[in-house]
């Protein structure tokens, strides 16, 4: 198998004997030295001793997640040697991080078990944590960065030295710009367009899920196919509708606009979820004496709070992320969101104010951060269960 083992074994040596030749031929000593860890490490792993093939195992683990930050940011403007050895570790750092896996139950004794499980089930997603969060950080440390440090090209650009520590990129933002303005206008927009869109995408959802009369299933299609096509070809013919009621240059246009892109998709998603709703309670309702209606708003919503909140959540992130429709309906700056607002007045021309834009972008992600984190239980509960025997 490829993940054998011996094959990780062979891997690892391999990999790390290409990088110290790699370095050689370059002549940089700081790679040599990072090859020369590596296959250390990878020999580790060949010795008979669980704890060394643990330690090893721990030890490569950091050295990969280092080695793939190096290859993939530094040496940029190196030689071709180097750039050979960077590609040679990426490779071999994957696919070590990958073997991991495979390796650590192998390597656990018993009583150190629990390290075998949290080597084989959690260090092989750092790599992915990585990728995740590491825009996130490149956003904070530019954001807190003063001009001198951004623009000094010997400067390592994922760290803050003491003297470029600013926080007055904040204080730009929010004193010599109207970010407070942008800001209630895309909460105002979003709120109110994700209520406006949710509350038919439920009678939508239910009549699809729940009724049966003829095209019912023709036209769950059509609604999904609705949701794909792409907003530039809509906000055309949306823009004339704009014009005609009078609403250019108002935050009221968006609120009219938005729905067109997040009906279709909450009501595709709330159909599936009604779908599992077992359809014996509704009756069990009617033979009570409650209509269609009464059942929908005292049974069925009650059960379905978590589908409607991811509803909600998607549709509320669609709805703050969204920049072309702002972008065409809006010019006025103090009507304008944050997406578009940050963008127009924060580059001008050639030139762009990094530590601004970044304070901007940070600030404006924390509201859709706060609302999954109390709400993100909804996406793994489920309120039926064991409704019915």
């Amino acid at each position: 198998m490829w993940l054998s083992a011996q094959s990780i074994h062979f891997a690892g040596v391999a990999f790390a004997l290409l990088h110290v030749l790699a370095g050689i031929v370059a002549g940089q000593p700081f790679v040599v030295v990072l090859g020369a860890i590596g296959l250390l490490l990878a020999y580790g792993l060949w010795r008979r001793s669980d704890s060394v093939r643990l330690g090893s195992i721990v030890l490569l683990t950091l050295y990969v997640l280092m080695r793939l930050i190096l290859g993939v940011f530094a040496w940029r403007g190196a030689g071709a040697a180097v750039q050979v050895s960077n590609i040679v570790a990426i490779l071999g750092s994957m696919y070590l991080v990958l073997a991991l896996g495979r390796l650590g139950p192998a390597f656990a004794s018993k009583r150190d078990m629990w390290l075998g499980v949290f080597i084989s089930k959690y260090l092989p997603l750092l790599p992915y944590l990585f990728f995740a969060l590491f825009p996130l950080y490149f956003m904070v440390v530019t954001s807190l960065k003063t001009d001198n440090e951004l623009y000094d090209l010997e400067a390592v650009p994922f760290w803050i030295t003491g003297a470029g520590f600013t926080v007055g990129n904040y204080g730009y933002l929010f004193e010599e710009t109207p970010y407070v303005v942008w800001l209630i206008n895309t909460l105002k927009v979003s709120i109110c367009a994700t209520a406006i869109s949710v509350a038919i995408a439920i009678l939508a959802a239910y009549a699809l899920a729940r009724l049966r009369f003829r095209g019912a299933e023709t036209f769950g299609v059509a609604v999904f196919v609705t949701y794909l096509v792409p907003p530039s070809l809509l906000f055309l013919p949306l823009a004339r509708v704009v014009d005609s009621l009078g609403l250019s240059d108002r935050t009221l246009a968006l609120i009219v606009t938005y729905p067109t892109f997040l009906i279709p998709f909450c009501t595709w998603l709330l159909m599936g979820y009604f779908r599992t709703i077992p359809k014996e309670i509704e009756e069990c309702a009617m033979i009570d004496g409650c209509n269609r209606i009464q059942a929908l708003l005292r049974i069925v919503l009650p059960m379905a709070v978590p589908g409607i909140i991811c509803a909600v959540l998607f549709g509320f992130t669609l709805s703050w992320n969204e920049f072309l429709y702002s972008l065409v309906f809006i010019s006025t700056t103090g009507a304008k969101t944050i997406s578009v607002g940050v963008i127009s007045e924060l580059i001008r021309g050639d030139i762009y104010y990094w530590g601004q834009l970044m304070a901007g972008a940070m600030v404006g992600s924390i509201p859709i951060v706060v609302a999954y984190v109390f709400f993100m239980d909804y996406y793994v509960s489920g309120l039926t269960a064991g409704a019915v025997k």
